[in-house]
């Protein structure tokens, strides 16, 4: 079973209705609840993150987000870190701290007994852009293929 939580805060000087847009611009399957300046969602499948993954092929990324997510493997667990000003601009940029989103990262926490498979599939070992497994190659054929709007 796949576990994903995503939170970030809403800083004092931001709209919380704008700062629910910027993750629901990633995460549109998600549903998001305001607790004490927290946005938070959950979800329970790989399907939640199917967004995030769609983003990161079209930005040819691969290779940093599987480097970030092997670099902060806990266990059955890693953290992936979002720009959330990027994220309201239906973008994804990666950051390695939260500090580094200047209104603060939006925060995914994944949590699988398959966590290595997870990551294949979201972000696989590629070559120039290629991915090497043949899952993947099936189904996204590269980067630059998702970016041109083939395969979608």
């Amino acid at each position: 079973m796949v576990q994903i939580k995503i939170w970030t805060r809403v800083g004092p000087t931001e709209d919380e209705l704008r700062v629910i847009e910027a993750v629901k611009n990633i995460f549109p399957t998600m549903d998001f609840k305001v607790n004490e300046q927290i946005v938070e969602g959950k979800g329970k499948s790989r399907d939640a993150v199917g967004e995030l993954k769609q983003k990161i092929w079209a930005k040819c990324i691969l290779d940093t987000a599987r480097e970030m997510m092997l670099r902060n493997l806990d266990g059955d667990s890693t953290e992936l870190l979002i720009h959330k000003q990027a994220a309201y601009a239906n973008k994804v940029a990666l950051v390695n701290r939260d500090w580094e989103s200047p209104l603060g990262a939006i925060h995914i926490e994944i949590q699988s007994k398959k966590l290595e498979e997870l990551i294949d599939w979201i972000a696989p070992e590629t070559i120039k852009g290629k991915p090497l497994s043949a899952k993947a190659v099936n189904s996204q054929n590269s980067c630059l293929s998702v970016r041109r709007g083939k395969n979608q």
